[in-house]
């Protein structure tokens, strides 16, 4: 958890398996979001963070979303897949990490491309 009181704000960039990166004037090297930190940030996103401690170990200061201040999306497009029994929401752009369950749904469905919102 941040032990950093001070918030920061930035627009989140959203990569290869959910790995979020946030550049900031502040500092001289991206900020790394952990997908786990990541919260209900989207890619694009601007967001309220906090800085983990610096670790010696590690080259990059990670941190952690508190807060989205304004979506980059109103909505997104995708198609409608199942997962072991369990409707899906699957975005087209490969950058929003998440699949988010998606109800009332028939079988028919499957595949239809579809809008959320």
């Amino acid at each position: 958890m941040p032990t950093d009181t001070h918030t920061y704000e930035g627009v989140l960039m959203v990569r290869g398996k959910g790995t979020g990166f946030i550049t900031h004037p502040e500092h001289e090297e991206d900020i790394i979001i952990d997908n786990r930190n990541l919260g209900q940030a989207l890619d694009g996103d601007i967001v309220l963070f906090r800085l983990f401690p610096t670790a010696p170990d590690k080259d990059r200061r990670e941190g952690k979303v508190e807060r989205v201040q304004k979506r980059a999306f109103r909505e997104l497009i995708g198609v409608i897949e199942q997962d072991r029994g369990i409707y899906k929401f699957k975005p087209d752009n490969r950058r929003i990490h998440v699949s988010p369950t998606v109800i009332n749904v028939e079988a028919e469905d499957l595949n239809k491309k579809v809008v959320v919102e």
